[in-house]
């Protein structure tokens, strides 16, 4: 009986060796399968993060390439410089605006002496303004042109009088400056009124005031003198002619 089991068990033991063997070898495969899937997996995102890495390098890519034709189209550049000139407009008006306050706004100083440096020009860009203004001057003010500095030039004009042989003033006296800033704006002008001194200092000026030269060719001067005799012609002549209607006035009521 014992040697018929040991029989037995000899006789089977190969078909349970078979069946291990064949259990391992098919059970294996799938834990081969199951690695492939893994390593199929972990293939299938870095594919993924490499075509979205590439996606957006190519979105900005595009983005700069729109930048760019933004920056070469001509109307685009036509727009940005339009931009930058007004914005350096808006810059050069405040500082314009700061100078005419410190420098070229007209200044209303109660009292200002000026001093003549040189003789005055009698032709040259300034002396032509100064001519200019002469229209301006009532009949009965004076004015007075000099050179108060190497590169500086006064107008003054209004209730001037000679008050020495080195000194002439007035009040009330409306006077134009054209100075040379020594700045990249050149020549600037500053204008004013009130009581004004000037000291010949032994320098010839331009003025209407005797013993002095005039401004351009006479012609104002010839005017003015004109105009100085009409008005006293006129007003002689309308004394007259009242003091004619009295006259004939009392002598009708007298009858």
């Amino acid at each position: 009986m014992v040697w018929a089991l040991v029989l037995v068990i000899l006789l089977f033991s190969p078909t349970l060796a078979l069946a291990e063997e064949v259990t391992i070898s098919e059970s294996q495969p799938i834990v081969q399968d199951n690695s492939s899937l893994l390593e199929g997996i972990n293939s299938g995102i870095q594919d993924l993060n490499t075509k979205m890495d590439e996606y957006a390098k190519e979105r900005e890519s595009e983005r700069q390439t729109r930048e760019i034709e933004m920056t070469s189209d001509p109307q685009q550049q036509q727009v940005d410089l339009l931009t930058k000139i007004d914005e350096t407009l808006t810059q050069i008006s405040g500082r314009d605006e700061s100078m005419q306050l410190q420098e070229s706004g007209p200044v209303r100083a109660s009292s200002v002496a000026f001093v003549a440096y040189a003789n005055a020009p009698a032709n040259g860009t300034y002396a032509q303004y100064a001519v200019g203004i002469l229209p301006k001057i009532g009949w009965d003010d004076h004015y007075v042109f000099l050179q108060d500095a190497n590169s500086s030039y006064v107008m003054a004009y209004g209730n001037l009088s000679r008050v020495d042989d080195n000194t002439i003033s007035g009040s009330d006296v409306h006077w134009v400056r054209w100075y040379y800033s020594g700045t990249q704006y050149g020549y600037q002008t500053e204008s004013g009124q009130g009581q004004v001194s000037v000291t010949l200092n032994n320098h010839v000026v331009l003025s209407s005031l005797s013993d002095f030269p005039t401004l351009g060719d006479g012609t104002e001067q010839l005017r003015r003198e004109v105009m100085f005799y009409a008005f006293v012609a006129v007003t002689i002549f309308c004394l007259a002619s009242v003091w004619n209607f009295t006259i004939r006035l009392r002598g009708a009521v007298s009858v």
